[in-house]
């Protein structure tokens, strides 16, 4: 890129400070861009309409709501021109064929280009049933001005969702280099996040009971429970080992334990141990 171009990309992210406002205003201008190159066409191919109908014609197409092609174009081309500023040097590595080079941040994401020239996130999902930006995300820096944009318009749209869920949900279609950091700046600095801050309710522990407190002989009052199956083996060499359980009893005064072993989890066989 030119010092030229670099400046008017800068300039271009650090205008607006939404993320749709500026998706809307590139979208108008590629409309703009396109109505354009339909007139060269016509004018080149002789049957250039006359100059009332070019009026009208760009009257009745400027009130035109924005498709969702031309706002995804947008998208694209906003991503694209944020990895020329960030990533120049492994998109034209990339470009040339060659692998990114080792110092790179994106040495371990498996980079690629694709046909409109985007560098996308790499990986093994590529036959899977999944739209392409699920299986082959958009890569970003996060130190770029159109990734703090993208995060919090995500974070108002997913109605101020706290930084986990704003991270997957951004990953489903961008993978942005350093997002967690990112995120949690994002949701820190926002002024609605901040003046709810809900605080959690702090549960007081209950009294302990009686039973806990007053001093008896050990096991008078006791809880009980069963651990295993554990796998005995018989003193009869021929016969297979025998599935046993273990009954666990603890005196609530005095916390002694005592371990008893139970052929089954029968009533019988509990009372049998409880007796023992």
């Amino acid at each position: 890129m030119t010092a030229a171009q670099a400046d008017l990309c800068g300039d271009l992210f650090s205008r607006y400070s939404r993320y749709n406002k500026l998706r809307r205003v590139v979208a108008f201008c590629g409309r703009y861009i396109q109505r354009l190159k339909e007139r060269i066409e016509l004018r080149s191919s002789g049957s250039f309409p006359s100059p009332l109908a070019i009026s009208s014609r760009s009257i009745s197409t400027s009130i035109i709501p924005l498709t969702t092609s031309e706002l995804q174009h947008a998208e694209y081309l906003l991503c694209r021109l944020a990895q020329k500023e960030t990533f120049a040097e492994e998109l034209s590595d990339l470009s040339n064929g060659e692998r990114v080079a080792k110092s790179s941040s994106l040495k371990w994401l498996k980079p690629f280009v694709d046909e409109d020239g985007t560098l996308r996130v790499g990986g093994r999902l590529r036959i899977a049933a999944l739209s392409v930006a699920n299986k082959h995300s958009i890569v970003l820096c996060a130190k770029h001005p159109l990734s703090a944009l993208l995060a919090s318009s995500f974070h108002i749209s997913l109605l101020h969702a706290g930084s986990q869920l704003l991270l997957a949900t951004l990953r489903q279609k961008f993978w942005i280099i350093g997002g967690r950091n990112l995120v949690q700046s994002v949701f820190h600095q926002c002024h609605t996040c901040f003046r709810s801050n809900p605080t959690l309710v702090q549960q007081s522990t209950a009294d302990l009971p009686v039973s806990r407190v007053s001093p008896t002989h050990p096991f008078s009052i006791c809880g009980v429970d069963y651990c295993g199956p554990f796998y005995v083996k018989s003193a009869v060499r021929t016969r297979g080992p025998t599935k046993v359980f273990v009954a666990i009893f603890v005196c609530f005064s005095a916390k002694a334990v005592f371990i008893e072993l139970v052929s089954d989890l029968s009533t019988p066989a509990f009372l049998a141990a409880l007796r023992r």
